[in-house]
């Protein structure tokens, strides 16, 4: 494992969000540890929890970004910096990707609700998802079949012990659900967004009666939305920035966001880039770049005494290796 502590100053380009304003990196200290590496293994989709005293990262280990039979890895640390195995997650025939974690609101059970694809000669069938409990995140039980096979459920989030997630399949409109067992999802509502550009990812956060939406939409940019107990109507809300595997979380009264981005200063082989930003209207304000390139981006989230957290994954270490099938996890603490 290899240990970095990046100081980020005066960033050379601007990343400009309206005609009449600019948003410019923030001056402060990140810490970046490499977690996980597989010789010519593609390492990617993370997710992690705090649970039990433990901390706990997940991601999918595979030999291509699409269409291998892809394992979810499970990695356990006590103090974020050295990190062991604890097991992998297999389903003959399906490709595993996209690994999440939801806590039980007790604090008592760990849930790992996992998304999967089947393909037939290279050709996309169906989608498979899964989901599995732990009460001490070293002993897990089968993965259980959920019931929703049409769309792609990708951060579900518990809340007054009800799982919610936002359903997408590319090129239609997005499904809002709710299950009361994390296996059988009933459909709410429809989301009425413009489907141009393409809806697809949506994370999930809550604070008190509210829950918090970013969705990834390719062009002209991503959505946040905003729905107030019990969920029925929702605002939203376009954002100036296209994102992909998108993260949120609320801490006080401010809304952070991770994922991928693009930053057109850069060359073309390295303007993907893994951020933190902060939404501030219909605005992303770039808090961070991480170091990453490539095929980067799918970040974990978490927020434990003044310290955030952000998993993810990448494939170019300063522009330095363009071999895509190649990634690694990494890990970043930024003190808030």
């Amino acid at each position: 494992m290899k240990y970095y502590v990046l100081i980020f100053g005066v960033f050379l380009g601007i990343i400009s969000c309206s005609e009449n304003e600019a948003l410019k990196i923030v001056e402060e200290e990140v810490n970046v540890l490499k977690i996980f590496s597989k010789e010519e293994m593609h390492s990617a989709f993370t997710d992690l929890a705090y649970f039990k005293g433990d901390f706990y990262c997940t991601f999918r280990v595979a030999k291509k970004h699409v269409g291998d039979d892809g394992l979810i890895y499970l990695l356990t640390s006590k103090n974020s910096k050295n990190w062991k195995f604890v097991k992998s997650f297999r389903v003959e025939g399906v490709d595993l990707r996209d690994p999440k974690f939801m806590l039980s609101e007790d604090l008592q059970i760990l849930y790992l609700h996992i998304g999967g694809s089947i393909f037939r000669n290279g050709e996309f069938v169906t989608h498979n998802q899964f989901v599995t409990q732990s009460q001490n995140g070293k002993e897990w039980e089968t993965p259980n079949l959920i019931n929703i096979k049409d769309k792609w459920l990708w951060k579900p989030i518990l809340y007054n012990n009800l799982s919610y997630s936002i359903g997408y399949k590319a090129g239609e409109e997005l499904v809002f659900y709710k299950s009361s067992d994390l296996i059988n999802y009933n459909f709410e509502k429809t989301i009425n967004l413009d489907p141009s550009g393409i809806l697809t990812e949506a994370a999930i956060a809550k604070s008190h009666d509210t829950l918090y939406a970013i969705v990834r939409k390719n062009y002209p940019g991503s959505y946040f939305g905003i729905s107030k107990k019990p969920f029925h109507e929702w605002k939203w809300v376009q954002l100036d920035r296209v994102l992909g595997g998108p993260n949120i979380m609320k801490i006080d009264n401010r809304i952070l966001i991770s994922g991928r981005t693009y930053i057109d200063s850069e060359d073309s082989d390295c303007r993907t880039k893994t951020f933190l930003g902060e939404i501030i209207g219909d605005k992303i304000k770039i808090l961070h770049i991480l170091p990453s390139g490539g095929d980067t981006g799918y970040t974990g989230m978490l927020y434990k005494d003044n310290m955030l957290y952000i998993s993810y994954y990448s494939g170019i270490s300063g522009c330095l290796n363009t071999n895509d099938n190649f990634t690694e996890v990494y890990l970043a603490k930024i003190k808030l």
